[in-house]
């Protein structure tokens, strides 16, 4: 008895750590899934308010560049100095400088961190931030100079320079008569971008550079030293301090940093974006790394990086613990249970052969019903796709039908007129058969071109593209014109018709002529006779939304929550698939979007709303 309750115990407890083993593997799967969503977002985030500044930047120096080359008076100094001497250029920078002075502060006030002018040969002649450093040339040191002074085109992006780094945008400048004369650029502090995205974030933002490109001669080393110090977040990085960070603060850091050092150190060897989290004073910090490529061969030379606190890490983090501690009590709970009741039976090692017999069973009869399941969907699929082959066959054929009626009743007649007219001799010549042999050509045309159409229509092509969704219904009323003129129905297109929407065109052009052909349905059977379809078109933050009404009378209340059910129909047996509807809410579904309907009043009708984000 002793022997057998030791290997009950046993049982039950290896039992125990496998199911909670897989419970805890599942549930880490699900939270690190989550987890990396998060990041993605965050990443996300810094990548758009990244772009948004530079955006905003290049619009401001576009049209600082523009300002410049405009200004004759500007373009005659610079042009001047080209060929002065050095006392002459001297009087002339004065000059220059006097001019750009009110452009300058108002541009400084934006973030903008230098303006320079340069000659053809990249020697520098006015740099407004010191306007006493000038004559140096910056060949070797400049990558964007000599791009713009050999293409003369302009060039934007993050580089370094003598003694600071920052987004430039250098322009090529030319005099009266289009020649070419140097360069200019404005370029925006890596201090500025911290500042913008401390505003627009809430939260830290900064950048590190890598220190290997500081190896280039200063003139003030004394005010680099100053600017950047060794970063908390890599050995080979500097910190681009500024005014929002502090001696506290980079304490802070580098205590919550260091159990993630490892995992920064390898993401940041692959020079990709990527994030990261860590717990500190029971809060939990995301990291967020940009790599910043230069303007030369595009190599990363920098990382714009965020802190931010995430609430929903919080939750996802605090509901994983939860559920790890809640489910082991349970599971612990209910194997104790197990256990006493196991213990007081008589017979225990009978009866734990015979529960793992029909454990054995139930596992047996469990993995037939599910094979059962399985086949038994699988033949459903295969119903129902065979059902939409024939109903799209069918609706193929009645649209080509249409559409073949009225050309083959004008073959008819010219064929007819052909005869009668050789029979009482009233065609005289060559002339009038040719004549009639071209009319019914250009109806023969016609048929093959119906065909041509039809069978593009219908061929399987899923490749999601940006369409305009007025022009997927315009065609598809196309392709139904004769059956909608046969069937009295007018249409209208209400809203916004410039919405586009990245899909399947085709596929939408099935939700459309599911639509109609049940509205035709609705229309006979309640014997309608002033008969419209409105399409309402129109975009709401972030999904379209498109409505498609009719005045047939409604559905009936007592089946309007059923008609999106596969197979369901009210139509007599051999009428309907009812499957038309059912296979539209599929193809919404695979879209991420809804359909929903209800009675209108406005129309006396029924309202189909299909919703679907951009």
């Amino acid at each position: 008895m002793i022997k057998n309750n030791i290997k009950l115990k046993l049982l039950l407890l290896s039992i125990f750590i496998v199911l909670y083993s897989l419970f805890i593997y599942f549930i880490t799967q699900d939270k690190n899934y989550r987890i990396s969503l998060e990041y993605n977002q965050k990443i996300k985030d810094l990548k758009i308010h990244y772009a948004l500044t530079i955006d905003n930047f290049l619009t401001d120096a576009q049209s600082v560049a523009s300002i410049v080359q405009n200004d004759k008076k500007v373009i005659n100094i610079f042009s001047q100095a080209q060929n002065a001497s050095v006392e002459q250029r001297a009087v002339l920078r004065k000059e220059l400088y006097d001019l750009l002075l009110p452009l300058y502060l108002r541009i400084k006030q934006k973030g903008v961190h230098q303006f320079h002018l340069q000659f053809r040969d990249n020697t520098t002649f006015l740099r407004m931030h010191k306007p006493d450093k000038f004559d140096d040339d910056l060949t070797d040191v400049r990558y964007s100079y000599k791009y713009t002074n050999k293409t003369k085109k302009p060039i934007l992006g993050f580089e370094q320079g003598r003694s600071s780094h920052a987004i430039r945008y250098v322009y090529p400048l030319f005099d009266e008569r289009n020649n070419h004369i140097g360069a200019g650029e404005i370029a925006l502090s890596t201090n500025y971008i911290q500042d913008k995205l401390m505003v627009v974030n809430k939260i830290h933002t900064h950048f590190i550079v890598d220190k290997h490109i500081f190896d280039v001669k200063t003139w003030e080393t004394k005010h680099l030293t100053s600017k950047y110090i060794q970063s908390v977040e890599h050995k080979d990085y500097m910190f681009s301090l500024d005014r929002h960070t502090n001696a506290k603060e980079l304490d802070d850091i580098k205590q919550f940093l260091t159990p993630l050092k490892k995992n920064i150190d390898k993401n940041m060897f692959l020079k990709t974006p990527f994030a990261l989290h860590t717990q500190f004073n029971d809060k939990i910090k995301i990291l967020a790394f940009l790599p910043i490529k230069n303007i030369k061969d595009k190599k990363v030379v920098a990382y714009l990086v965020s802190y931010s606190h995430s609430k929903y890490l919080d939750n996802i983090l605090y509901d994983y613990k939860r559920l790890i501690i809640i489910v082991f009590f349970i599971m612990l709970i209910i194997f104790y249970f197990i256990y006493r009741n196991l213990k007081y039976k008589e017979n225990l090692e009978f009866e734990i052969k015979e529960k793992t017999a029909e454990l054995k069973d139930l596992n047996k009869n469990l993995e037939q019903k599910i094979k059962d399941e399985v086949e038994k969907n699988r033949k459903k699929d295969e119903l129902i796709a065979k059902q939409s082959q024939s109903a799209a066959l069918g609706e193929m054929m009645d649209a080509i039908a249409h559409q073949w009626k009225q050309p083959l009743g004008v073959i008819r007649l010219h064929v007819q007129s052909l005869s009668l007219g050789l029979d009482y001799g009233v065609v005289a010549n060559s002339e009038d058969i040719r004549e009639i042999n071209e009319k019914v050509d250009y109806q023969v045309e016609h048929l093959i071109s119906t065909i041509d159409e039809f069978r593009r229509f219908f061929r399987p092509n899923q490749k999601q593209i940006d369409s305009n969704i007025k022009t997927i219904i315009d065609e598809t009323l196309l392709l139904m014109k004769d059956s909608l003129i046969a069937d009295n129905i007018e249409t209208e297109i209400l809203g916004d018709k410039d919405i586009e929407l990245h899909c399947s065109p085709n596929e939408f052009k099935h939700i459309f002529i599911n639509l109609i052909n049940n509205t035709t349905d609705a229309f006979i059977e309640n014997d309608i006779q002033d008969r419209k379809i409105i399409f309402e078109l129109k975009k709401e933050n972030n999904t379209v939304i498109i409505k498609i009404s009719d005045n047939a009378g409604g559905i009936p209340e007592d089946i309007i929550d059923k008609i999106f059910i596969s197979n369901f129909t009210t139509k007599a047996e051999g009428e309907g698939t009812g499957i038309g509807l059912y296979l539209t809410k599929q193809i919404v579904e695979k879209l991420h979007g809804t359909i929903e309907v209800c009675n209108d009043e406005k129309y006396k009708g029924t309202t189909f709303s299909i919703i679907v984000p951009t």
